[in-house]
């Protein structure tokens, strides 16, 4: 109803509130409460599609158009993703507040646990590759990586965590220092593991976790990582097969970069990001009363 009628507004369940927050990017209509909705990432308008998958790819641009229009206020978690908004919906800038993501509590608690508990590769050295074999997480390119790090360093694996899409699975198998581990690993073990990317949480997880943290030169990543992280170019695995041999050889090296991604983790944690956004409500607010006093 709210997609097809826009209606009926939610206002009248929520007792007299002042704003209507989405945490994510759905359209609901108001009346009197003011309305604001985080995006995390336009990834969905971004990619082209065809046949009966054009049509919901329409519906989605036009569902999230008729969000940031109807908003009073548009949170988002990069000033990638921000100036995205602004240049496929010519939202304005001024009705757009950067608040960011954050990490949870546990990564940086793991170095006072027992890593044999979750390894999945016993006395192997290995580098975590996050989001599976799928288009949108440049599957490709660990492809790539992984023929490159072969080369390199042999004894060196790639654990990856996420699906596989039907593309990639005759690669995987031809590929024996690839390891896809599916879906089925709860946060608590993922936090001892740890191409487009609207932030790219999983940089700064491995950063709190104790990990070097190496990232693609895009989209959002060179942000995210802000120095702290090593930033490399997608279409250049051997370089990146490279660095993997280094932060092995290199002990000052590898342990600098913990050091300062570590503290650079520190910066983000869900009170901080709770808190930005309260800010950007109260401002609002603020100028809501302003225009009309």
């Amino acid at each position: 109803s709210w997609r097809v009628a826009k209606a009926p507004a939610i206002d009248r369940w929520a007792g007299g509130a002042d704003w209507i927050y989405c945490p994510r990017e759905l359209y609901v209509p108001v009346t009197k409460a003011r309305y604001a909705v985080t995006v995390h990432d336009v990834y969905r308008i971004e990619v082209k599609q065809n046949g009966l998958q054009a049509l919901k790819h329409r519906q989605t641009i036009v569902l999230l158009a008729r969000a940031l229009r109807a908003a009073t206020l548009v949170l988002t978690v990069s000033e990638f993703t921000k100036s995205r908004l602004e240049d496929l919906f010519g939202i304005s800038a001024a009705k757009v507040r950067v608040v960011g993501n954050g990490v949870e509590g546990g990564y940086f608690k793991i170095g006072q646990r027992d890593p044999e508990i979750i390894l999945p590769i016993q006395n192997e050295p290995y580098v975590l590759a996050m989001g599976g074999l799928t288009a949108k997480k440049g599957a490709n390119d660990v492809l790539k990586f992984a023929k490159a790090l072969k080369e390199v360093a042999p004894t060196v694996n790639i654990i990856s965590i996420g699906v596989v899409e039907p593309e990639y699975r005759s690669e995987l198998a031809a590929a024996n220092t690839l390891h896809v581990l599916g879906r089925g690993i709860c946060d608590q073990n993922l936090q001892h593991l740890s191409r487009y990317e609207g932030f790219g949480i999983p940089v700064l997880a491995a950063m709190a976790a104790g990990v070097p943290a190496i990232a693609m030169r895009r989209t959002a990543l060179p942000e995210v990582a802000g120095g702290a992280g090593v930033l490399i170019d997608p279409a250049e695995p051997e370089t990146a097969a490279c660095m993997v041999r280094e932060l092995i050889d290199n002990d000052a090296f590898r342990c600098d970069l913990i050091s300062r991604g570590h503290a650079h983790a520190r910066k983000f944690t869900w009170d901080a990001c709770a808190d930005r956004l309260g800010q950007a409500l109260e401002e609002f607010s603020a100028n809501r009363a302003k225009q009309t006093g």
